[in-house]
């Protein structure tokens, strides 16, 4: 799994907690986990290119392309949905 951390200091506190985080997250290989915003998003579409599968994480202030952490402890909600592989994929026509 790859991770792609925006500057913005909320997702370096996040990325820590999941580094942190027992057990430790197995999560698919060809996943890259974006947390940050928008263009966070785009930076790592545009380094990686179509092949990862992308999980975004919305640190940013918009979050168009990105999974909203609306939650009382957002931390323990990515976990759990993380833990579960309780996301939807949805395949997007590359412009």
């Amino acid at each position: 799994m790859r991770r792609i951390t925006s500057k913005i200091p909320a997702a370096d506190v996040f990325a820590e907690a999941l580094d942190a985080s027992n057990p430790a997250l197995d999560l698919p290989l060809d996943m890259c986990l974006v947390l940050g915003g928008d263009g966070t998003m785009l930076h790592a579409m545009h380094e990686y290119g179509s092949a990862p599968v992308y999980l975004g994480l919305n640190f940013g202030f918009l979050g168009f392309l990105m999974n909203d952490l609306a939650s009382d402890n957002p931390l323990e909600h990515a976990l759990r949905v993380l833990r579960a592989r309780a996301w939807q994929e949805h395949r997007f026509p590359r412009l």
